[in-house]
């Protein structure tokens, strides 16, 4: 194959018309309009040496998260909480356990056991740990992982 020929398909490849398709379609799109260029294989031939075999549409991006630089010099500067899944004595029953810790002391300032989660039950927790301490909300500063709850869910009664 010429080289020509080869500047040519790479460059339907690139093209606008093309720039977001498959190998596949930019090959049969010209062969459904009479004009046969290469075969099928050649086409990913070509891009492979041009170095452009990957993920050819174009990709939502989300900036990345700048993580949190927390300075702690004492305690009651920034607490941390989560909620962590705790299996029961029986299958099927399951308990739910809120932690709050001050990350300056590495202790645990609350702490609740409940049979489910609740938002309500996390609001009342925080409330009740930042008054037993003494601490003023705004010098708080809360830390939590985002994440996901997760664990076992109860199967439905049968």
């Amino acid at each position: 194959m010429a080289a020509a020929e080869r500047a040519a398909i790479v460059g339907a490849l690139h093209s606008e018309r093309f720039v977001g398709g498959r190998p596949a379609t930019v090959w049969a799109t010209p062969l459904d309009e009479g004009v046969y260029h290469a075969s099928w294989s050649t086409f990913y031939r070509l891009l492979r040496a041009a170095g452009a075999v990957r993920e050819r549409r174009a990709q939502a991006t989300h900036p990345a998260r700048k993580k949190p630089d927390l300075l702690v010099t004492g305690p009651n500067q920034v607490w941390s909480w989560d909620i962590t899944y705790l299996p029961g004595p029986v299958k099927g029953q399951d308990y739910r356990l809120y932690v709050i810790r001050d990350i300056y002391r590495r202790a645990v300032v609350g702490w609740l056991v409940a049979p489910t989660e609740a938002q309500w039950r996390a609001a009342a927790l925080i409330r009740a740990t930042v008054r037993r301490h003494g601490v003023a909300c705004d010098t708080l500063t809360w830390h939590a992982d985002n994440g996901a709850a997760t664990g076992p869910r109860p199967s439905p009664p049968s």
